[in-house]
């Protein structure tokens, strides 16, 4: 399996992924990583063999899974839930598509691909949103209404997403390259 999790340290385990919600994302265990593409890929159909391309963690028990391929083949999992006691559940939030290929992005560049909002099988209300990153882009956050601080979001394989709890709207994305200079920024989302 290709590293879906970028730079992020550790391994999470059943207990801290169900903590509250946080803003930095999280690195779950191998086993559950496996646990959790297994869960999504039963759920929601998507062509067989599309690679990973990111896990996303912050908490509450709840990881969003992002597939994809360059000829426009994707798959989402927005809601796969992770137990106390290590156990894996999908919670039938997702999607699949086919288009186009994708198209080039700049070194900078910034590109959303996906986003929505969903309550789950379980009703917890949360608000998603992914895209690319060019090779320059080393960090994206999002600026959502009613939380304080910045939401870091996961990268991996030139993709980024995060998720947030509740149903308020995202109203800026920024993405830094390695200075910590803004290279993109996105109003909304």
């Amino acid at each position: 399996m290709p590293n879906v999790l970028g730079g992020l340290d550790g391994s999470a385990t059943a207990q801290q992924l169900n903590a509250p919600w946080q803003p930095q994302p999280m690195r779950p265990s191998a086993e559950i990583l496996a646990a959790a593409d297994q869960a999504c890929r039963k759920d929601i159909p998507f062509e067989a063999g599309l690679p990973l391309v990111l896990v996303d963690a912050r908490g509450e028990g709840r990881l969003q899974l992002l597939y994809g391929a360059p000829t426009g083949e994707s798959g989402e999992c927005h809601g796969i839930f992770v137990g106390i006691d290590g156990s894996v559940t999908a919670g039938g939030a997702g999607a699949s598509g086919t288009g186009g290929p994708w198209p080039p992005i700049a070194a900078d560049g910034l590109a959303i691909m996906t986003s929505g909002g969903s309550g789950g099988a379980l009703g917890q209300d949360e608000q998603h949103v992914a895209g690319r990153a060019g090779p320059a882009i080393e960090r994206v956050q999002l600026t959502v209404a009613g939380i304080a601080d910045p939401i870091e979001a996961t990268m991996a394989n030139g993709w980024w997403s995060a998720w947030w709890p509740g149903r308020a709207g995202c109203t800026r994305i920024d993405a830094f390259g390695a200075d910590g200079t803004v290279l993109a920024s996105v109003p909304g989302c």
